[in-house]
């Protein structure tokens, strides 16, 4: 179905609003994500590094206190060191799933054949980004909804100086010559269209005033003309000295006359 231009204003309204919420909300949670990303890479980086400075054993950490999990088999061989670690190399690593947990690890090399890996549950972060995103994603349809409520009467209005020349312009009576479209419009853009309007239409208002005249001199002027040549060919025809080619005269001299009417 094809729509009108206020359908297509209402409809572009929604999109961009919607789209702009979107984008919004997508910033929001990247830089949530990048932010918390960096804080936890920190506080994990400063405890790892007084950790390894005091040479703390992974047993003397509380994790049920803290939620770090320290690992570090030089220094305590008895703790095994969970499998989704082994094949991590230095770096930092996020939404790490440990068994049943979720973490963020950091892995450093205190000294060649020392290695430390230090985990901190996220799972309470998880959750509140589950509700944060949940938000956004709630913001954003509310947004649409929104926009789709306030587009329709917003683009009406937008476009109400256009609707108001369309319905001028269907009511025009193109016989009257002397019809001319409302120039009282507040809108500066719409008054340029009208005043535009006004002059072409009084263009072409002398333009047909001009034909009309010049139709009526030809008209006069041919009339006299004519109107020998058919007197001509009737005394040609009452002395008696008509031909053949004086009936096609008198056929030609008709049609003219009848064209000039």
């Amino acid at each position: 179905m094809k729509l009108n231009l206020r359908q297509r204003t209402a409809a572009a309204l929604f999109v961009l609003t919607t789209l702009g919420a979107g984008l919004l909300g997508i910033t929001l949670w990247a830089g949530h994500y990048w932010m918390e990303s960096r804080t936890l890479d920190r506080i994990l980086d400063r405890e790892l590094e007084v950790y390894l400075a005091t040479d703390t054993s992974p047993s003397q950490v509380d994790s049920v206190r803290t939620g770090l999990r320290l690992f570090r088999p030089r220094l305590d061989p008895q703790t095994l060191l969970p499998r989704e670690l082994r094949g991590l190399e230095p770096g930092s690593y996020r939404d790490y799933r440990i068994g049943e947990g979720i973490y963020h690890v950091l892995v450093r090399d205190a000294a060649p054949g020392d290695r430390a890996w230090l985990a901190y549950d996220v799972r309470d972060f998880e959750q509140r980004e589950f509700w944060l995103l949940l938000a956004i994603l709630l913001g954003v349809v509310l947004t649409g909804l929104l926009a789709w409520a306030v587009s329709r009467p917003l683009s009406l209005r937008l476009l109400q100086p256009l609707h108001a020349l369309v319905g001028e312009l269907r009511t025009l009576d193109w016989t009257q010559r002397t019809h001319r479209l409302e120039s009282a419009h507040d809108d500066e853009d719409m008054r340029v269209i009208v005043t535009a309007l006004n002059r072409l239409l009084m263009e072409v208002d002398e333009l047909m005033q001009r034909e009309r005249a010049f139709a009526s001199a030809a008209s006069h002027e041919l009339r006299t003309p004519l109107a020998s040549i058919r007197a001509a060919t009737e005394m040609l025809q009452a002395e008696g000295d008509a031909t053949q080619l004086l009936p096609r005269i008198t056929r030609a001299v008709d049609a003219a006359s009848r064209d000039l009417e």
